[in-house]
């Protein structure tokens, strides 16, 4: 085997390497980050080669080295996010659920099954094997789990334990098994101990009933579904909740054995059932019993007038959707805020009493609207001019925050017939070089320069950062906290403000990721917006202290605007317009 020289000396010691581990520990220690993006932002503000790009060695190596990482972390991220979904799955089943190995060693359970254990005592895990409260029962238990794996057929029979109207009912399935039920006979004549049994990966399920807890069934879609008339859902109701026989069932309901027999017959027919087991078993796992609650709600706010923040959506000529929200007066001045990556903002309700119409447009690929494959800023205009149509709007003013920034300044170089002035807040700059991001913190830095030299490289920086933001949010805040002005970090100290961070910043990861990738690229570029022609009032505010988007910043578009009025307010930071919006929103009225 030929292997390559490595140079003298302890190659553990050189930077590189000791990025590298570092890499690998981030992905799995999110307390590791903080020192991670410090490192990297030092790692990239090294001498560069021409051009100002990386050394491309040290690109190449790092690059590979964030491939692997992701990978890991994605394997984990997959995991965490199918066991999350698998809990909020069976938490919402309307019967109790528990999951269990061959050897009756409990895997997971859902609420309602925990709460049965808790409440009736008649089952109860121990030393992490599911057991029942009698040596009899629970040996019959394990073997019928066990005999569940290779069961091609068993005719349904559930166990009651309990005293009569207090009965916990049990049954079991294995995944590519039918039903096998607490059968005594079949149990006792079966040797299963010696079996071989398959496909040993598999769970068994043991669903569990009883009347001391159970969630009340919706059976109006199920009902509808099956064209059950309304005895018949009333039948199946009861057999639901509070009896187990139709004896039971025609006490209940006050009518006659014979009607309760007619009734479920005429259910069989129509359901396609044979047995009162399969009828419940089938109501349980239908769709329609399951999302019914959440259809009636949708039904319920589908006619409702609008109220404020409540989303709206159109169709633009290209067929795209363009969701947006509107706050305030609807018969006041109409004022467009363009918000900043986050979609974090201040007080809207404010607009109402200043008389103020508030309408917050969603970017392609953003919170409700449908992305456009290869946008730039410019395409953004077209966008707005629609809207403003379908409003019946002739002007606005426009309010923008931070990377908010370039949309309006793309709306004032391309339709300034339709704006009355603007206000530009902690307003972004193009990036024309790397010095243009000096000032930033290391985490916006990082992502700022990968964006801008490797968006490949970016790409999975931004997925790692993601799946550990989700982990552990307390981190960040107090990372991020450390570099603020005093003003900013009681902001970011307020709950609400941290909920809607981590919420937007987790839709995204979860089903906008490419867009915001996207977003920030756009941003880390250098954007040409053409604004020689605009001469429509803008003012700038901007925080002396701005760790996030530096007041150079604000300076450079100040410089390329005709005569803005400026407001850089000293030791205010990123989120200034949280301390000063109704001021901002006082100069955009004064100008109507």
């Amino acid at each position: 085997m030929c292997m390559e020289a490595t140079p003298a000396g302890n190659h553990t010691n050189s930077p590189d390497y000791n990025l590298t581990g570092l890499i690998y520990d981030a992905v799995l220690n999110a307390s590791l980050w903080p020192q991670l993006l410090e490192k990297m932002a030092s790692h990239l503000n090294m001498p560069p080669s021409i051009n100002g790009v990386i050394s491309g060695h040290s690109h190449d190596v790092l690059s590979d080295h964030f491939k692997r990482a992701v990978q890991i972390q994605q394997k984990i991220s997959e995991q965490e996010t199918l066991s999350d979904a698998f809990s909020r799955i069976l938490n919402q089943l309307p019967i109790g659920i528990i999951l269990v190995h061959r050897d009756a060693s409990v895997v997971a359970s859902n609420q309602l099954a925990d709460d049965i254990l808790k409440k009736t005592g008649h089952l109860l895990i121990q030393q992490g094997r599911l057991q029942i409260n009698s040596t009899t029962h629970t040996k019959e238990l394990h073997k019928l789990i066990r005999k569940s794996f290779f069961s091609e057929q068993a005719e349904p029979i559930t166990i009651s334990i309990g005293q009569a109207g207090e009965e916990t009912s049990i049954w079991v399935t294995a995944s590519g098994s039918h039903h096998a039920d607490l059968h005594h006979a079949d149990l006792h004549n079966t040797d299963l101990h010696n079996t071989d049994l398959h496909n040993t990966g598999m769970l068994a399920a043991v669903f569990i009933h009883s009347p001391h807890l159970q969630h009340k069934i919706p059976l109006a879609a199920f009902a509808a579904k099956y064209q059950l008339s309304r005895a018949e859902t009333q039948l199946a109701e009861t057999l639901l909740s509070d009896c187990h026989t139709l004896n039971n069932a025609a006490e209940h309901l006050g009518v006659s054995k014979h009607t309760v027999r007619a009734q479920i017959k005429s259910i069989f027919s129509k359901t396609g059932c044979s047995s009162q087991v399969e009828l419940i078993k089938k109501i349980l796992t239908s769709p329609s019993t399951l999302i019914y609650a959440q259809r009636k709600s949708d039904r319920l706010t589908e006619y409702k007038k609008y109220r404020d923040g409540d989303d709206r959506c159109m169709r633009l000529y290209d067929g795209r959707k363009l969701a947006w929200k509107e706050f305030g007066n609807h018969e006041g001045k109409p004022v467009i805020v363009f918000h900043s990556l986050t979609g974090t903002h201040p007080d809207y309700s404010l607009a109402k009493a200043m008389g103020i119409r508030l309408i917050v447009p969603e970017r392609p690929g953003s919170y409700g609207s449908d992305p456009l494959p290869d946008r730039s800023f410019m395409d953004w205009p077209g966008d707005v001019k629609q809207l403003l149509n379908h409003l019946a709007l002739d002007t606005v003013s426009i309010v923008s925050f931070s990377a908010g920034t370039p949309y309006a300044l793309a709306c004032a170089a391309k339709i300034p017939e339709h704006i009355d002035n603007m206000v530009l807040v902690n307003c972004m700059a193009p990036i024309r070089s790397l010095q243009d991001l000096d000032g930033m913190l290391p985490l916006n830095r990082t992502a700022m320069s990968l964006a801008y030299q490797s968006p490949t490289l970016f790409i999975d920086f931004m997925r790692v950062f993601l799946d550990d933001l989700k982990q552990d949010s307390a981190s960040y805040f107090r990372n991020i906290s450390e570099h603020q002005p005093s003003n900013d970090i009681a902001i970011l100290a307020d709950q609400s403000v941290q909920e809607h961070f981590m919420r937007s910043f987790q839709t995204a990861a979860k089903e906008n990721f490419q867009q915001l990738c996207e977003e920030i690229s756009l941003c880390a570029s250098n954007w040409p917006i053409e604004l020689s022609h605009y001469n429509k009032p803008v003012s700038i505010w901007h925080g002396t202290a701005d760790p996030l988007v530096p007041l150079p910043m604000g300076q450079r578009i100040a410089e390329q605007l005709r005569k803005p009025v400026t407001h850089f307010i000293e030791g205010e930071g990123n989120y200034l317009i949280f301390n000063y919006w109704q001021a901002i929103l006082t100069e955009l009225v004064s100008h109507h």
